[in-house]
């Protein structure tokens, strides 16, 4: 019990300390695309920052799977359902120039952003599992 509470707090203490950082480098980011006029740099920065979190979320899982035997599978329904719909969302229209086809201010929405993000974040470090192989 003891050591499930150290380690919820471990990672709850790795998160902020990130987002932390995370703010600390969109500020600074943020301010030399205003003094650059050079915005690349800060929008794939916006558009990638808290997939980590959702890394140091699904660490867990990760985990447990590591330990098991068996060798390596991809859960390829869960990456095709959730994880390719979230990438378009973060790629999409900054990084890849193609018409989007969910209305702009859906897409360009910050808040909205960060939370698909984490669920990239989370569904590509879940999505791998270990699987026995039978004799």
């Amino acid at each position: 019990m003891k050591k499930h509470i150290f380690l919820t707090l471990g990672l709850g203490t790795l998160i902020f300390f990130y987002m932390y950082m995370a703010s600390i480098l969109n500020r600074y980011l943020q301010d030399m695309a205003n003094l650059t006029f050079q915005v690349y740099t800060y929008v794939t920065f916006n558009q990638l920052a808290y997939i980590p979190i959702g890394f140091i979320l699904g660490f867990r899982c990760w985990n447990e799977q590591r330990k098991r035997e068996g060798s390596w599978k991809l859960d390829k329904i869960r990456i095709s359902i959730i994880g390719i719909p979230s990438l378009y969302f973060l790629l999409i229209p900054y990084m890849i120039k193609v018409e989007p086809l969910f209305p702009l201010i859906m897409i360009t929405n910050s808040s909205l952003s960060a939370a698909i993000q984490v669920v990239f974040g989370y569904i590509l470090v879940t999505s791998f599992y270990k699987e026995e192989q039978f004799l």
